[in-house]
């Protein structure tokens, strides 16, 4: 009777702490065997709704970003092709104005300034909806466009052969934008690493930086929805921040396919 009843304990245990695919063998008699056979059954349903769980995760999160890339697409292919179009179109009428109305040089001019503007207004706006260059070019490329932009210098150093499957791209640029989007606010720092690598089916990402340290991954700092969207695919995101020691970002994506 002892025996399987610390068995049940044990595994209770295992259930306790997070591993939901603990089981007991159903050797028991009597009341023993019900027991083994109910905590079964509970592991098992659990189980199957933690993977329920994430499977609905990732669905969310790939809908999402499926909803982004149109977006971005509808903005580049039509309202940013418009506006180029009616830039040039201005740019033609000034220089075919009549030499009696000099009047209208100024005003066109500045038409079209305002035109090229707003152009480049939507060009940001489209990079934040889903940036091109990642369905384009890839992780590394977009990676670097975002070191190129980030108001701290950046030390990048990516070694990621080919493309990988396209949710862990997006997963992965949007974890290091957010990084680098937080340190420029916050961090108060002079220089931050960005490192990204692939080591035995996963994608590692370092986000270091040399400012103020102290940051939390908790509600209001932008990283929470990152740890949603990464775990949805199985990862996993860290934030080691010591006071006065700086502020480094792990994440872990698994690559799977692709």
């Amino acid at each position: 009777m002892v025996t399987p009843v610390r068995r049940l304990a044990g595994a209770t245990r295992q259930l306790a702490d997070g591993d939901l695919r603990a089981r007991v063998p159903e050797r028991g008699i009597g009341e023993i065997r019900v027991l083994e056979r109910g905590f079964n059954t509970m592991a098992a349903t659990l189980d199957g709704q933690r993977e329920e769980l994430a499977a609905s995760r990732s669905r969310i999160v790939t809908s999402a970003d499926q909803a982004r890339r149109r977006i971005e697409r509808d903005l580049h292919d039509g309202i940013q092709q418009r506006l180029v179009s009616l830039v040039l179109d201005v740019r033609t009428t000034q220089a075919t104005l009549p030499p009696d109305r000099p009047d209208l040089a100024e005003p066109l001019d500045r038409l079209a300034d305002g035109l090229g503007e707003a152009v480049d207004e939507l060009r940001e706006i489209s990079r934040g909806i889903h940036p091109a260059i990642l369905s384009e070019a890839g992780l590394g490329p977009a990676l670097k466009t975002l070191a190129r932009r980030s108001p701290v210098p950046v030390e990048l150093d990516v070694n990621v052969p080919g493309r990988l499957p396209e949710p862990v791209e997006v997963a992965a640029y949007y974890v290091v934008s957010e990084a680098l989007t937080n340190t420029a606010k916050h961090a108060q720092a002079a220089t931050v690493t960005v490192r990204a690598c692939l080591e035995e089916g996963t994608l590692r990402l370092r986000v270091s930086d040399d400012g103020v340290g102290g940051a939390t991954s908790g509600t209001g700092s932008g990283l929470l929805g990152l740890a949603d969207r990464v775990e949805a695919l199985g990862g996993t995101v860290t934030v080691d921040s010591p006071p006065a020691q700086g502020t480094t970002l792990h994440a872990d994506l698994p690559v799977t396919g692709g």
